[in-house]
């Protein structure tokens, strides 16, 4: 009988110590999440260098994504990996050149506010591609009650959107996208060639990574 009772508390104990290693499994595979919603798992390894010949750009896209346990991140320069514009042009007379990307997005997402943040222009980058180029959709521009504007640091109630209009033109190219007077190339809307390079025609394409740590997809490729 004591026999018995050893043999089944020996068999608790292995139960239980398999399933202490299948829960810390399972904890450091979600990223020690509270929430348990992690994107641990989701494109953590990403190491690219490829030349862009375009005549705007006549340099290498370099970009990597990596992870520490804790947080996804992301070093690159900010170079696009696909045709551009032409740039400088007459409505954005600025020179793609090369950044100094280096950002962490947390592995454990959650939303931090249920009606949205207010995007605060472009020391804001709201989200990155997989190739280190900023989303950075708002703009300096702003209107005033009497509808007298400013492009730069303007004054007034009403932002100018950059995108969906014919008033202003902002020399985006057919990437939505333009240059920053630093030379940085950034996204006001979808990444069209982009979209292409990445593009995949049965699901979604994951096309970068929101400061929040969420996942940003875009249409069917």
């Amino acid at each position: 009988m004591n026999l018995r009772i050893g043999i089944i508390l020996i068999g608790l104990l292995f139960l239980s110590c398999e399933k202490n290693e299948s829960s810390l499994q399972n904890d450091e595979e979600t990223g020690n999440c509270a929430t348990g919603t992690s994107t641990a798992t989701i494109l953590v390894n990403i190491d690219e260098e490829i030349y862009n010949n375009d005549e705007s750009v006549l340099a290498y896209s370099k970009y990597s994504w990596s992870s520490d346990g804790t947080n996804r991140i992301l070093n690159g320069n900010g170079i696009p990996n696909h045709e551009v514009g032409t740039f400088p042009n007459s409505n954005n007379p600025n020179s793609i050149s090369e950044q100094n990307v280096s950002k962490s997005f947390t592995l454990c997402t959650s939303i931090i506010n249920e009606s949205g943040l207010e995007v605060v222009g472009p020391a804001m980058a709201i989200a990155y591609a997989l190739n280190s180029v900023k989303f950075d959709p708002a703009i300096a521009g702003r209107c005033n009650d009497a509808g007298e504007c400013s492009l730069a640091r303007g004054d007034g109630n009403w932002n100018i959107e950059a995108l969906g209009h014919e008033t202003f033109d902002f020399g985006d190219d057919m990437n939505h996208a333009h240059v920053q007077p630093n030379g940085a190339y950034h996204y006001h809307g979808m990444p069209e060639l982009l979209i292409d390079f990445l593009g995949d025609s049965n699901g979604m394409t994951l096309i970068g990574w929101a400061s929040d740590g969420f996942t940003v997809y875009a249409r069917y490729g």
